[in-house]
């Protein structure tokens, strides 16, 4: 890969982390959880809220770690390169998922590995 790519991804890692950052921040701030006011359904609105916004921050603690991860693989001189098989990743997939650390067919294989593996606890599940 171009050094000028890998350039552009690093800018782009950069500023989706600052703003993943600057988002949690924000949403840290803007809650308050009042019980002593609140009637029934005011603290149900709140629940619902503070249950989203843990949702929101689990999705971006997970994006940071994906985009940590491929900053070190930035670093290390292996971005770009597919963890299972060592072979390029294409430029396109790369472009369109940038934190992805898999080639298309590696990616396909771990996805059926997942679904065989939970329709196996699925199953498991059921027979009990």
């Amino acid at each position: 890969m171009r050094k000028a790519d890998l350039q552009k991804f690093k800018k782009v890692f950069v500023q989706q982390r600052e703003e993943i950052l600057a988002n949690a921040k924000l949403l840290d701030e803007g809650f308050v959880i009042r019980d002593d006011v609140q009637d029934d359904a005011d603290q149900a609105t709140s629940g619902i809220e503070l249950s989203m916004r843990a949702q929101m921050k689990r999705r971006e603690v997970a994006m940071l770690r994906r985009i940590d991860e491929a900053l070190k693989r930035l670093g290390d001189g292996t971005f770009g390169q597919c963890k299972r098989c060592e072979e390029s990743i294409e430029l396109r997939r790369l472009q369109a998922r940038p934190t992805t650390g898999l080639c298309i067919l590696c990616q396909e294989e771990a996805e059926k590995e997942s679904a065989t593996s939970s329709v196996g606890r699925t199953g498991d599940h059921l027979l009990n």
